[in-house]
C-alpha cells in the first residue's frame, strides 16, 4: 500500500512531489515478487482506501475506491508527506500494526522541527504532530540522506522514543536525478519561449527551488547584484525556477521590481519539467545556495545533465561525491560574487570533467525496495 494522498489531490510540482511521481512510476515498472502494488490515499474526512482507475477512462486518473483489507505481511509505505493526514487516521494505522502490517514512512527532512522560523506556524504544528506520530507508530523510517537519518535518530532519542522494547529501523537511500524518468510535466508557454530566446547566447546560471527562506534566493540576488554593479562585459544571467512559497514576499517583490528583470534576472514561477529540462541543458552551471536540505534534488539533477554545481558546504551535499561540485562557505554579497566568478572561470577553463555515473530513479527505487525487503 503506497500512500500518494497529496499528489493524488494536486501535483503542485514541488521537489517532494517529483520524488513521489518518480518512485511511483519506478515501482510500477519493478518486479515486486510476491507483492502486489496498490496506491492508497486518505482525505481529512475519509480513511485510507485503495485508489482505482477513474470510470471515465482518463489516463492516470484515479479515484477513491474500495476499503482496504490488509493482513499480516503487508506493507504500508508512506511515500507522500501526508503530515496533515496520517495522524488523523491513527486508529486505522494502529489497527494495521496489530494485524502485523509493517508501517514504513519516507522522511524527507525534519527541518520544521529544527528551524521553525523558516516555516509558518501551521506547517510546524502539523509537522510536529506527524513526527511524534511516526516516532510512536512506525516500524521503519526511510530517510533520503544519511544526514536526515542522523538528525532523525538524534531527535527521536531527545524526545524519548529510544525504547529498548521497540526498535525503529532507520535507514537512508538516495534520490535520482534523471528528470525524464520522473513522470515529467510538459508544456512551454509563449512567454517562456520568448524568455528562452532572450537567453540565447548568454552564460546562464540556473537556480532551482521553491521561494522560501532556507533556499537562499536573497543572498543569490545580493551576489548577482554585485556582479551587475561591477559591470562585467559578460556578466552571467541568473535564471530562477521556483514556485511562490511561504515567508518569501520580500524576495518575490525584489525579483518582480528588479531593474534587470528579463534581461539579466529571469524568474519562471510555474515552469513545467519540460522547460526545466531545457534550462538544465543550456545552463553553464547550477547555483544552489540553500542553507539546509534533506537531499538537494537540483544537485543530482544537474549532475545527471553533466552540469557543474556551486553549493553551500554542508554535510548533506558532501554525501554526493562528484568532481562537478564546488563548495562555498562565505555568503556575504562580495565573497559570494567572487565565488560565482571563480566557479564560472573554472567552467570556462574546462577544469571539471563530465559526470560519468549519475544517480537514477531506477537505482533509487531499487535501494528503497531493498530496505523494504521486497528486493534482496
Amino acid at each position: 500500500m503506497v500512500d500518494i494522498s497529496i499528489l493524488w489531490r494536486r501535483d503542485a510540482g514541488t521537489g517532494i512531489q517529483r520524488v513521489v511521481r518518480a518512485l511511483s512510476e519506478q515501482m510500477l515498472q519493478s518486479d515486486l515478487g510476491d507483492y502486489r502494488l496498490r496506491f492508497v490515499a486518505a482525505t481529512r474526512r475519509k480513511r485510507y482506501r485503495y485508489l482505482e482507475p477513474d470510470q471515465d477512462g482518463k489516463a492516470d486518473a484515479l479515484r477513491i475506491g474500495k476499503r482496504i483489507f490488509a493482513s499480516r505481511g503487508d506493507i504500508f509505505l508512506g511515500l507522500d508527506l501526508s503530515s496533515r493526514l496520517l495522524p488523523r487516521h491513527g486508529r486505522q494505522v494502529r489497527a494495521w500494526r496489530r494485524k502485523g502490517i509493517r508501517i514504513c514512512i519516507v522522511v524527507y527532512d525534519i527541518l520544521p522541527a529544527q528551524h521553525p522560523e523558516w516555516f509558518n506556524n501551521q506547517q510546524t504544528d502539523y509537522f510536529g504532530r506527524w513526527l511524534h506520530f511516526i516516532g510512536r507508530h512506525a516500524d521503519q523510517l526511510l530517510c533520503i540522506s544519511k544526514s536526515v537519518a542522523q538528525d532523525l535518530s538524534d531527535w527521536l532519542q531527545q524526545q524519548g522514543y529510544s525504547d529498548p522494547q521497540r526498535t525503529i529501523d532507520i535507514c537512508a537511500f538516495p534520490l535520482g536525478g534523471d528528470l525524464r524518468q520522473s513522470r515529467p510535466s510538459h508544456g512551454i508557454t509563449d512567454a517562456e519561449t520568448q524568455a528562452l530566446d532572450n537567453l540565447a547566447g548568454r552564460k546562464v546560471v540556473l537556480m532551482v527551488g521553491t521561494l522560501e527562506p532556507r533556499k537562499g534566493h536573497a543572498i543569490a540576488l545580493n551576489a548577482f547584484d554585485r556582479l551587475l554593479r561591477d559591470g562585467l562585459a559578460e556578466s552571467p544571467a541568473l535564471v530562477i525556477v521556483g514556485r511562490k512559497g511561504w515567508k518569501s514576499e520580500d524576495v518575490q517583490e525584489r525579483i518582480r521590481l528588479h531593474p534587470h528583470l528579463n534581461t539579466d534576472i529571469f524568474w519562471f514561477s510555474d515552469a513545467s519539467d519540460e522547460l526545466l529540462y531545457h534550462l538544465y541543458q543550456r545552463c553553464a552551471g547550477v547555483f544552489f545556495p540553500s542553507f539546509a536540505e534533506g537531499f538537494g534534488l537540483p544537485v543530482v539533477e544537474a549532475l545527471s545533465h553533466a552540469r557543474p554545481v556551486l553549493t553551500r558546504n554542508i554535510p548533506v551535499f558532501n554525501e554526493i561525491s562528484s568532481s562537478l561540485i564546488t563548495y562555498f562557505d562565505r555568503d556575504d554579497g562580495v565573497a559570494l560574487a567572487q565565488s560565482v566568478t571563480d566557479w564560472l572561470k573554472d567552467i570556462e577553463n574546462e577544469q571539471k570533467p563530465c559526470q560519468q555515473d549519475a544517480l537514477t530513479w531506477q537505482k533509487s527505487c531499487e535501494a528503497l525496495l531493498r530496505h523494504l525487503k521486497i528486493l534482496t
